[in-house]
């Protein structure tokens, strides 16, 4: 990412809803470049943009005027002609590399699961998914040893159902 006589610009938000309209009015305002973003915690989201030092400055303060207007709390921050290794902090932001490995574990961790469940119960993970939380509740009133007592079933929801069935099946296959 070469960024001389360029600035880079940071804008914070809460909620990634926001972070959206914050992003589309930058864009729209200056002649600036979207560079990445990244979920730091607890719903803040990080975004970075690039241009030259002016577009991104005027860029920077639409954003802030139009988030004053609702009294939305915001963060922007420009950097004009930032050093080379602030540059490389943003770098590994940019990259797709690691979420294509990330989909890829995921994706053999759900076919894993997928063929203990099938072993155990003789339905696929998918259709535990699709199921309705009615006839999940019902499946798991019929396996004994639960991690969800037998009385606390008529409460939990869907994903709890699932994830306890899933557990169910990988210590029957121990």
């Amino acid at each position: 990412m070469k960024m001389k006589r360029e600035a880079l610009g940071i804008i914070e938000t809460y909620g990634f809803t926001d972070f959206i309209v914050a992003f589309d009015i930058a864009l729209k305002s200056a002649n600036v470049k979207y560079l990445s973003h990244c979920f730091v915690r607890a719903g803040l989201v990080s975004g970075y943009i690039q241009g030259d030092v002016s577009d991104v400055e005027e860029a920077l303060q639409s954003v802030k005027s139009y988030f004053q207007t609702f009294k939305k709390n915001i963060k922007i921050h420009c950097i004009p002609r930032p050093y080379e290794d602030t540059c490389n902090l943003i770098e590994p932001l940019c990259g797709e590399k690691d979420e294509v490995i990330v989909i890829e574990k995921k994706k053999e961790i759900e076919d894993d699961v997928s063929m203990k469940v099938e072993a155990i119960l003789g339905t696929h993970f998918d259709e535990l998914k699709n199921m309705k939380t009615v006839d999940l509740r019902k499946l798991a009133r019929q396996l004994d040893s639960l991690s969800i007592p037998r009385d606390k079933i008529k409460f939990a929801r869907k994903d709890e159902l699932i994830k306890a069935i899933i557990e169910f099946c990988e210590r029957k296959l121990r």
